[in-house]
């Protein structure tokens, strides 16, 4: 069994939402299977914070969305999936395992943008 081991990522600083997404910095992955991420939201006079994860198997030259499958009468929908938040707060968001190069979240606002703001981190490890 692999030793745990973890690292912080400073993904954004906080700051003011914007109406389309906005990729904080990316994150690479060195043998780490786990990621947490730290959404620290103020609402201010938006109707919603929207925070997409895309992923990585190629050290970052192609990303892609992580995906919400739901079946029905035997047909497969599939949707990009986004995190929505409607209220002020502190949450997290776990994906394990995950398997990728580097990781890339984007943030965006809905609504009115005033006193909004968002800071993302995160933490990655082995489990």
């Amino acid at each position: 069994m692999m030793p745990y081991s973890k690292s912080r990522h400073q993904v954004r600083s906080a700051a003011i939402l914007t109406a389309g997404y906005v990729a904080g910095a990316e994150i690479g992955f060195d043998r780490q299977n786990y990621l947490g991420v730290l959404v620290q939201f103020t609402k201010g006079s938006l109707t919603s914070l929207e925070v997409k994860i895309e992923s990585s198997i190629d050290a970052g030259v192609t990303y892609g969305t992580q995906i919400t499958e739901t079946a029905s009468g035997g047909v497969v929908s599939v949707d990009a999936s986004e995190y929505v938040f409607d209220t002020s707060g502190s949450y997290w968001i776990v994906i394990s395992p995950l398997l990728a190069d580097s990781v890339k979240i984007s943030v965006k606002g809905t609504g009115t943008l005033t006193g909004s703001s968002v800071a993302v981190s995160a933490v990655t490890g082995s489990v």
